[in-house]
């Protein structure tokens, strides 16, 4: 298995499903010596009972399509891309839910906390 699925099996593990109400999305550019990297940090809260949150932190970001129409559900299925063999690219990450969103990055990881109710 390849570290790239590992990582998204990890990620599966959490049942992402569970955090489908997207309540921030940030997108940020890092300067670096010669240009600038993006990196994507969405938060996703709980749907049912609790009140966790899934923040899934995307680096090296490109080819954004995001469109919002109101509130909906989120599902966002991460998939590896390393054997397109693209410049800077192992991941494919798409809203299966509402196709809201979809990106190609380099790496991506997540966190699980607790927020204030």
């Amino acid at each position: 298995m390849s570290g790239f699925q590992r990582k998204i099996d990890e990620y599966v593990w959490l049942k992402p499903s569970r955090f489908g109400r997207l309540t921030r999305f940030e997108w940020s550019l890092v300067p670096l010596d010669e240009g600038y990297s993006q990196h994507l940090a969405i938060h996703l809260s709980r749907l049912g009972p609790g009140t966790d949150e899934l923040i899934p932190n995307f680096k090296e970001v490109r080819n954004v399509q995001f469109s919002c129409h109101g509130l909906v559900g989120v599902l966002l299925d991460v998939r590896d891309a390393s054997d397109r063999q693209w410049d800077k690219v192992a991941f494919e990450v798409r809203d299966t839910e509402n196709d809201t969103m979809s990106f190609l990055c380099q790496d991506f990881s997540f966190i699980v906390r607790g927020i204030a109710g």
